[in-house]
């Protein structure tokens, strides 16, 4: 199995989502980077990394 298939077999682990926009990183200055802050402190709040291929999120593991 490869690819797509084998990333879809594998078990998944949903984080609980406790955070408002209070806790948005100090770098969020737009409604376009709500999410990314969203995201980012999402995955540190759960003790997690966020990965992406996006260069322009602070904070995350740029995936090369």
């Amino acid at each position: 199995m490869t690819g797509l298939k084998a990333w879809k077999a594998l078990p998944l682990e949903f984080i609980p989502d406790g955070n408002d926009i209070s806790s948005l990183p100090n770098w969020v200055k737009s409604p376009a980077q709500t999410t990314d802050g969203h995201l980012v402190q999402l995955a540190s709040a759960n003790g997690a990394v966020l990965a992406t291929l996006d260069e322009g999120i602070s904070g995350a593991f740029l995936i090369p």
